[in-house]
């Protein structure tokens, strides 16, 4: 993942250069993920953990990815694409699993001459989605490929990553996360942090994976996993 995102920073590093903007490649391109945090007060999580356990550590932090199995996307707020077809042999092959896709737009409702977007159902469905994962309706949302709004939606995206990885334990009303990534201009991706238990996770969710495996993996996602 790390390689493609390089790859695709690194096109529209180049472009920008050719052009002489002062423009970053985050102006154009973004990644995002999911993650909660929740006081004990305002959580129905119960019990307790043996002491210096990960599941101790957890019940301490009261962090956690949230994991998003979608296939979702909408386009200049004209189009929106809902399907169950993951990019793999299974659902590509034709002949193995079934899968099914609704694309849905509005004739009376797509971009003008002028290049202005819509504002019909599909517009407001994208609203309505950045209001739930950034916990705020803003006018700068109108227009989402407005440098104003992305640069919005990453500053919310970064402030509740600083929450999320901190040490506080908070109740998170906002969970898009931005990942912890230094985009250079030149579009080279540096690691300035990793994700929160990450390393425990792994041993969590696969009890075979050692240190062994972990040095065979690429510098830049060791990185990213484990500081």
């Amino acid at each position: 993942a790390e390689y493609m995102g390089e790859m695709m920073y690194g096109l529209i590093g180049q472009a920008l250069k050719a052009t002489g903007t002062k423009a970053v490649p985050t102006d154009y391109l973004n990644f995002y993920c999911l993650g909660n945090r929740e006081t004990e007060e305002g959580s129905t999580s119960e019990g307790t953990a043996e002491a210096g356990s990960f599941q101790e550590r957890i019940l301490n932090t009261r962090r956690s990815p949230v994991y998003v199995h979608s296939k979702f996307f909408i386009v200049d707020d004209t189009y929106a694409l809902l399907g169950s077809a993951n990019i793999n042999e299974r659902s590509m092959a034709g002949s193995r699993d079934s899968e099914i896709a609704v694309g849905g737009w509005q004739p009376a409702h797509v971009i003008d001459e002028d290049g202005n977007y819509p504002r019909g159902a599909v517009h407001l469905f994208r609203k309505s989605l950045f209001a739930q994962h950034t916990n705020v309706v803003e006018e700068v949302f109108d227009d989402p490929a407005a440098v104003d709004c992305v640069h919005r939606v990453n500053e919310i995206a970064e402030e509740n990553w600083e929450t999320y990885a901190g040490d506080e334990t908070v109740e998170m009303e906002s969970h898009l996360l931005k990942y912890p990534y230094i985009i250079h201009k030149n579009g080279k991706l540096e690691a300035k942090s990793f994700f929160p238990d990450a390393e425990r996770l792994a041993h969590v969710y696969n009890p075979h994976f050692s240190a062994g495996l972990q040095d065979k993996l690429p510098e830049g996602v060791k990185r990213a996993l484990f500081g």
